[in-house]
């Protein structure tokens, strides 16, 4: 199905949790091709991960968050900093994540 994107909001003004204390909003997404964000959305299934970064822009563009913030973990911590780098994100939280700088494929 390719990266899934799901949202969570509250009114409560937190969504728990000390990563996102204050947070109203949250995506979520998970690749189910397991193909590190690079074989696009179910939407588009096309575009690689270009799709994954138009699908996040427009629920950002929807939801007008004051900040963006980016986390992941391992596949999702390589997805969080390409995400993060291209959204323009104020924070980035990765970790275990597999990242090799100057490197113009992705990982095998």
């Amino acid at each position: 199905m390719g990266a899934r994107l799901s949202a969570s909001t509250t009114s409560r003004g937190d969504l728990g949790g000390w990563w996102c204390a204050g947070a109203t909003h949250a995506l979520f997404c998970r690749d189910t091709f397991q193909a590190w964000y690079c074989r696009g959305t179910p939407d588009a299934r096309t575009g690689g991960f270009a799709a994954v970064v138009a699908a996040l822009r427009s629920e950002i563009d929807a939801l007008r968050p004051a900040r963006v913030v980016t986390i992941g973990a391992s596949m999702g911590g390589y997805a969080a900093v390409r995400a993060a780098l291209a959204l323009g994100a104020d924070e980035l939280l990765a970790f275990s994540h597999m990242l090799i700088l100057g490197l113009r494929r992705g990982p095998s």
